[in-house]
């Protein structure tokens, strides 16, 4: 694997890091809704 490779995969896995928490602090919101 280059460098040029690794730098987006672990950008991507940050995000996902970043979002999934909120995404599912959302997703329970939504269910107690329903």
């Amino acid at each position: 694997m280059n460098f040029d490779q690794i730098i987006p995969i672990i950008y991507l896995t940050g995000v996902l890091i970043l979002i999934l928490p909120s995404f599912l602090q959302s997703n329970s919101k939504l269910k107690q809704l329903l």
